[in-house]
């Protein structure tokens, strides 16, 4: 769940698309129908800490 879940975030941190869109872009390797699932699991502010801590580690980087 975990790498799923690493995967998610760096899609929304990277893509301007639609979040259904990425199991087209893993080349179906994990199926929408799993995304899906694996979204409703956690809710909206569990997912924006995700990558709001990713983002600001990145913006840490380039702030240096």
């Amino acid at each position: 769940m975990d790498k799923l879940l690493d995967i998610y975030t760096d899609y929304l941190i990277s893509s301007f698309d639609q979040a259904t869109n990425l199991s087209r872009m893993l080349e179906r390797e994990v199926s929408h129908d799993t995304i899906t699932l694996f979204c409703s699991i956690f809710s909206s502010n569990t997912l924006w800490l995700s990558v709001k801590l990713a983002v600001r580690n990145i913006n840490s980087g380039f702030l240096r």
